[in-house]
């Protein structure tokens, strides 16, 4: 999992295993903390965050990665 985290980037989509609700990574400020935005734009949670060793605390708040950011491609 460490591993995994350590690829997360801005866009980036999560889920809460206790809820169902997917997440997009909107910012990681280190170490300290991470902040996600609700996909659902009509759900009246629209943003949340963990603070603290936020790698540490992932799992235990029961998120999960579920897709990296779609990779641009070119074509000719």
């Amino acid at each position: 999992m460490a591993n995994q985290l350590d690829n997360l980037k801005v866009g980036d989509l999560v889920k809460n295993k206790n809820d169902g609700i997917t997440w997009r990574v909107t910012a990681i400020n280190g170490e300290f903390s991470i902040d996600f935005e609700n996909i659902d734009k009509h759900s009246p949670m629209s943003e949340t965050s963990i603070y603290g060793k936020w790698k540490e605390n992932f799992a235990k708040m029961g998120f999960e990665c579920v897709a990296p950011t779609p990779k641009k491609t070119h074509h000719r």
